[in-house]
């Protein structure tokens, strides 16, 4: 494991359940001194998850409790993942029926979104009516935080006028964190307008478009993400059953690698094959410090003020 970095770390976008162990890398981070926001793509995958780390809300006699979890700073979102979303009516109301009252007990909320640009998910209909509800849960809640996301055209806009429309900035005690924004410079501007914080990480840092948007979201709304790690080949079936969710269904999501890592900060292909045999939490702690010295050279700053800058957001919105 590599030393902990002069200043904490805070991965705001990741998947610890995709992990082949998710407990024994949630404890390898914190060793290693990055606190993180690990997202779930279904509520099942979150009671799953919950009892394997320890933290977050359990039902149990008709009630929902959250607690704190075993390793610190770390936080569990409850999620309906837009490609997760059921298409048939009455399964999307299985899976909101099992997530209303959690979303009840814990104020992270992630990962939900709208995705208008992949194949073979929930039309653009039973997304919106999905993430329609868990905006209006939240709004009337209050204090919740959501990780978002928004990809294809005009997703990021409708999700700023679900929001809204649900009431979601009303009173001032929710936010909104868009995950790696892909949308138009216009839904950009929105976005900020609407006081919502942005998690960059290296695959949007890699795009030119993504580097315009990383110079002008302002400073105490970035935040960092690796979306990592991708799912495990052995954890593949029992995720899947943890879901409750058909062999058809491709878990497999799109994923930074350590190969492109390396050729992003052209490094040498034998730096890459070093980074590839290192464990999931140091790839990640990697793959943070890399977009922290992306966003800094992109915005003329100097890293570990920076740093301390977006550790800073990162607690708040992590609340510890």
């Amino acid at each position: 494991m590599s030393s902990q970095p002069a200043q904490p770390l805070y991965d705001m976008h990741c998947h610890l359940g995709f992990s082949a162990d998710s407990a024994a890398l949630a404890a390898a981070l914190a060793a290693c001194g990055v606190g993180c926001w690990s997202q779930t793509v279904t509520p099942r995958e979150y009671e799953r998850l919950s009892r394997l780390l320890g933290c977050g809300a359990r039902r149990g006699s008709g009630e929902c409790a959250c607690g704190p979890s075993v390793f610190s700073p770390l936080r569990l979102g409850v999620g309906l993942h837009p490609w997760w979303v059921p298409d048939d009516a009455r399964e999307r109301r299985d899976q909101l029926e099992c997530m209303e009252p959690l979303v009840g007990v814990v104020p992270w909320i992630g990962e939900v979104g709208l995705d208008f640009a992949r194949r073979g998910v929930a039309s653009p209909k039973a997304q919106e009516q999905a993430f329609r509800t868990v905006a209006s849960w939240c709004a009337r809640a209050g204090g919740r935080t959501m990780s978002i996301h928004a990809a294809g055209k005009g997703a990021a806009g409708r999700v700023l006028e679900l929001l809204q429309d649900a009431g979601f900035f009303a009173d001032g005690s929710n936010r909104a964190v868009f995950h790696w924004f892909s949308g138009s410079s216009d839904e950009l501007s929105r976005a900020r307008d609407a006081g919502c914080c942005f998690s960059v990480g290296s695959r949007m840092l890699q795009a030119k478009r993504g580097r315009a948007y990383a110079s002008q979201i302002p400073e105490s709304r970035l935040l960092l993400e690796t979306d990592l790690p991708p799912l495990a080949d052995g954890a593949a079936a029992t995720v899947q059953a943890a879901m409750g969710l058909p062999d058809s269904v491709d878990l497999r999501m799109p994923q930074w690698s350590v190969e492109q890592s390396a050729a992003f900060r052209g490094e040498p292909s034998e730096v890459a094959s070093t980074c590839a045999s290192e464990t999931e939490a140091d790839t990640m702690a990697a793959a943070l410090v890399e977009a922290l010295a992306a966003l800094s050279a992109i915005r003329g700053a100097e890293p570990s003020e920076l740093a301390r800058i977006i550790g800073e957001t990162s607690r708040v919105v992590l609340d510890c």
